[in-house]
């Protein structure tokens, strides 16, 4: 408390200090001889005067006391009324006592404005708070008097409106407000119904504004900003459509696996209604085929990784078991207690129906119901991994049915395919289960022998179905007398690979045939000129990677719509010492068969690395530049393999998205679950991927659109061939359809003329490389090819 005393004697200034001491924070004298009155503002002014002559002091001392709160406290013998005091200066005194002075009146009552004035010091520090608050808060809030004129704004409403805060009482709510309605509108419907809003929207912005009234006297305008949670809304109303509107069944479920919501494709997949799912668990769709242990692993990947995906069988409401392919994710980061889930399943019957049809025509022969050449292929070359694995024998068996021609040419071909069905019958009944038999082809049949130990046992069986299709064979009121030319070669003295196996056995079978058929022939040649240039490729090889023989050449890639250069694709030459230049395909393949391939394509990448830094000079700063790069399946495949490839790009400081990695469709599909978590990787990390030489293999359109890669190869073969094949025309077209429905470029490869380029560029492949536009170049020529487009 600040304190004035005035008076004429000097001992009152001492008695009034001590009595003071404890309650004021500042104590001021004015004593009659001062010549000037200090001009300050006090809590407390004491006048304390002894005669009548002193009154006429409170004219001048009563202005010192602070506005609204401060108080005048007059000390006099005599009463107010014999004192001779203007009614001003009468009115501005709040307390008078007379003398002698009541010490403890005078402090009681000085205690009790001292309480006052703490009250009011609190209350204007919450006032000040108060006003901070609203003039800081987001909402822009006015107050309007019954005639629609400002009462109080905080700032946000006032810069809104470009105000500012003086003169309220000249705004009215009309020229303020940016309302689509009037006041006399919005007074109405308060009155009508106690609240009111509205919502607008200005320049792409949403605003909402609330009103009610405060005591009867005042409407409260709060307005706000609400842009964002109107997108939000009108994205949740868009996803709410495509929700119940999906082609694929829509589950989701609450943190106790209870089901809260499904869309119209899940009733229509499981027969369930809405009303009969609603709160049950997903369990009521088990079909019973998993283990428990399928479960456990699905719900540990949802804990851990927030999702899983894979392929399931469950049961429809009917009874009837289903296949489906079934992606679960973890709506929600909050603790498992909070969690939501989300499954999105398709019904894959049809495409299970259709896969089988496809791998059966596949992977079987028609006609005898046998394994065909490409899938017995696979069947040897995984026997002949085992057989190396364990280190045992394993026999191929070529067959050929003697005199089949003269059947076909005397009794037709619908007797031939007869006899064909029953020696591959015959054959099949005297092998063992183990063994494979496959028809490759018109009369021919391989029969594979694993777990052999000794030739005689290859022998002695290849006589037993020699002597089982010498029996009569009756077709149609004919009887037939037939025989078997059969070469045998044996793993691994006869060759360490599927193609020598086959040839020395079918050489072995040309052997009998050329003796007067009728016969088995085991392969009695050890070392042929084949098996020594095999040796010899396989010394080279090693020298050549050791002595880095290889150099990389760049085939220009194009791009279609605006015949301008993109990147290039690195291609592998070997400069061998005498035979020259040796392309890839005569090496590749046997480096992949014997192991180097690993060691070959880490010394190629890390060479592409090193070209891409000198390729950086020449590059046009606004237009991209993609080198691609062959992958190998064992490569692809390796352990860490993303990992190795992100850590060797950030080594050589070169940007993921200049280089784009190739990899071969056929063994994608060998392992399409780890292709696509390998894939992902590499394109979370800012690679490109292609998927090269597409049409030649078999995919499963299900694993390939769940493959993040960006782009599809067609194979060459169908390029070149189709100006002139019209079944080469319609699967280029096909394959540019599937890639845009699945929002992937098109590459075309082999590209060799003019009328190929622009028939290409009419389908709407993307872009595209070949002899059309450059052969592959060594670097040096590929910069001077650069310059020159770019």
């Amino acid at each position: 408390m600040k304190i004035l005393v005035v008076s004429n004697q000097s001992q009152h200034f001492s008695l009034y200090k001590r009595l003071f001491e404890t309650i004021t924070t500042e104590i001021d004298e004015w004593g009659l001889g001062d010549e000037q009155l200090k001009q300050h503002y006090y809590d407390l002014v004491i006048c304390d005067f002894t005669s009548r002559k002193q009154i006429g002091l409170l004219g001048k001392v009563h202005t010192c006391k602070k506005p609204n709160t401060g108080k005048l406290i007059l000390i006099s013998p005599y009463p107010l009324e014999q004192l001779r005091i203007s009614p001003l200066v009468a009115q501005s005194i709040d307390f008078i006592m007379g003398k002698p002075l009541d010490v403890d009146r005078l402090m009681a009552y000085i205690d009790a404005q001292l309480q006052l004035l703490h009250k009011q010091e609190v209350l204007r520090q919450k006032n000040e708070v108060l006003s901070d608050v609203i003039d800081l808060n987001i909402i822009k809030i006015g107050v309007f008097n019954l005639s629609g004129i400002l009462y109080y704004a905080n700032i946000k409403y006032l810069e809104a409106n470009h105000r500012t805060t003086s003169a309220f009482d000249t705004f009215s709510f009309d020229e303020l407000s940016q309302c689509k309605e009037e006041f006399k509108t919005i007074l109405a419907n308060l009155k009508a119904k106690g609240v009111f809003q509205m919502e607008r929207q200005q320049k792409g912005q949403w605003f909402r504004s609330f009103f009610y009234l405060l005591k009867s006297h005042y409407v409260v305008h709060l307005c706000q900003e609400v842009t964002d949670e109107k997108h939000y809304v009108q994205r949740l109303e868009r996803a709410s459509v495509f929700f119940e509107n999906a082609q694929e069944g829509m589950i989701i479920t609450d943190s106790r696996n209870k089901i809260i919501s499904i869309n119209r494709a899940f009733s229509l997949i499981t027969g369930y209604t809405r009303d009969e799912i609603i709160g049950k668990t997903p369990s009521i769709l088990q079909s019973g085929i998993h283990e428990k242990e399928f479960y456990e692993y699905m719900w540990d990947s949802l804990q851990h990784n927030g999702r899983w995906q894979g392929e399931i069988w469950n049961k429809r409401k009917n009874g009837e078991i289903y296949p489906e392919w079934l992606s679960v994710t973890k709506l929600t980061e909050a603790n498992a207690e909070d969690a939501t889930y989300m499954a999105i399943f398709t019904d894959i019957s049809s495409l299970k129906e259709t896969d089988k049809k496809l791998h059966y025509y596949a992977n079987f022969d028609q006609l005898t119901g046998l394994c065909n050449r490409v899938q017995f292929e696979n069947l040897f070359n995984h026997a002949l991994s085992s057989a190396k694995r364990r280190g045992k024998k394993l026999a191929l068996m070529f067959i050929d049915l003697d005199h089949f021609k003269e059947v076909n040419d005397t009794h037709g071909h619908a007797i031939g395919d007869i006899m064909l069905r029953h020696i591959a019958k015959k054959i099949q009944k005297t092998l063992r289960q183990s063994d494979v038999i496959a028809r490759i082809g018109g009369d021919e049949f391989n029969v594979l022998i694993e777990g052999l130990e000794h030739y005689e046992d290859a022998l002695e069986l290849a006589n037993k179905i020699n002597e089982a299709v010498k029996a009569p064979i009756e077709i149609e009121g004919n009887v037939f007398f037939m025989s078997l030319s059969i070469g045998i070669a044996v793993y691994p003295d006869h060759g360490e690979d599927a193609g020598t196996l086959s040839k020395h056995a079918d050489t072995a079978m040309y052997e009998i045939k050329s003796r007067g058929r009728n016969g088995v022939m085991v392969y009695n040649t050890l070392f042929t000129d084949k098996v020594l240039k095999r040796s010899a490729l396989m010394s080279d090889l090693n020298l050549a990677i050791t002595q880095d023989q290889f150099e990389m050449y760049y085939q220009p890639i194009v791009c279609l719509k605006t015949d301008t250069l993109l990147g290039a694709e690195a291609l592998l030459r070997w400069h061998h010492p005498t035979r020259g230049t040796v392309a890839p395909g005569e090496f590749i393949a046997f480096a992949e068969e014997n192991n180097l391939i690993l060691e070959l394509s880490a010394l190629v990448f890390e060479k592409c690395l090193e070209d891409a830094l000198r390729f950086g000079p020449h590059l046009h700063k606004n237009k991209p530049f993609t080198l691609a790069i062959n992958v190998s399946s064992q490569e692809f495949f390796s352990e860490d393999y993303a990992q190795k490839v992100t850590a060797k790009l950030e080594d050589f400081a070169i940007a993921p998205s200049m280089i784009e990695l190739e990899i071969t469709e056929t063994y994608l599909m060998r392992n399409p679950h780890v292709a696509v978590e390998t894939i992902g990787y590499l394109r979370k990390s800012g690679l490109h991927i292609a998927l090269d030489d597409f049409g030649t293999g078999y995919s499963s359109l299900n694993y390939l659109k769940n493959l993040p890669i960006d782009k599809l190869k067609i194979d060459q073969s169908f390029v070149r061939a189709c100006l002139e094949s019209h079944e080469d025309m319609a699967i280029v077209e096909a394959i540019v359809t599937m890639a845009k429905i699945f929002g992937m470029k098109v590459h075309a490869e082999g590209v060799e003329t003019k009328e190929q380029a622009a028939v290409l560029k009419n389908l709407g492949c993307d872009v595209c490389q070949g002899y059309y536009y450059a052969k592959p170049l060594p670097f040096e020529a590929f910069i001077t090819y650069m310059k020159e487009s770019l």
